[in-house]
């Protein structure tokens, strides 16, 4: 229906809602490809979970660890804020937080990392954009021998 040659009104929550729906989703799938990228190599876009999970800092797991969980979350742009990609690895061990933490320390150094905290309750490691934590994970199970470890690998919002 029109008004002297206007749209109708009760078209506009219909206009509003797709428009909402165009730019939520526009961020959506891996466009990485296609973006341009920082002197690391890093796409300026938002990172997706298919593209922060083949990134090697995501793929580093200690050698006396198995994989118990994975999980990658993309990175999700919002009016007011933005999160970070993240891929959350797990790790089942007989060896000490303190001895994962030495590990990763000694891998990620020569790749020019830095080392924002190394003990034996946690450890931090950054590289630009890039970061990576370990920290206990709950759930070590029966044996008390074995220990669960959170491998948490970011690549922070676009600067």
């Amino acid at each position: 229906m029109t008004f002297r040659g206007r749209p109708s009104l009760c078209r506009l929550p219909m206009v509003v809602a797709t428009v909402a729906v165009g730019l939520a989703t526009a961020g959506c799938g891996d466009n990485t490809a296609s973006c341009p990228r920082d002197g690391a190599g890093l796409p300026l876009c938002a990172i997706s979970a298919d593209f922060i999970s083949q990134r090697p800092g995501a793929k580093l797991v200690y050698p006396g660890g198995t994989v118990v969980s994975t999980t990658a979350k993309g990175e999700v742009v919002g009016i007011d804020s933005t999160t970070e990609s993240t891929v959350d690895r797990v790790l089942s061990t007989t060896a000490s937080l303190g001895e994962v933490v030495t590990w990763y320390q000694s891998q990620l150094a020569p790749q020019g990392w830095t080392t924002a905290v190394a003990s034996a309750e946690a450890g931090g490691f950054n590289r630009g954009r890039e970061g990576l934590y370990i920290s206990p994970s709950p759930g070590a199970g029966a044996d008390s021998s074995v220990h669960r470890v959170l491998v948490t690998y970011t690549i922070s919002a676009r600067r």
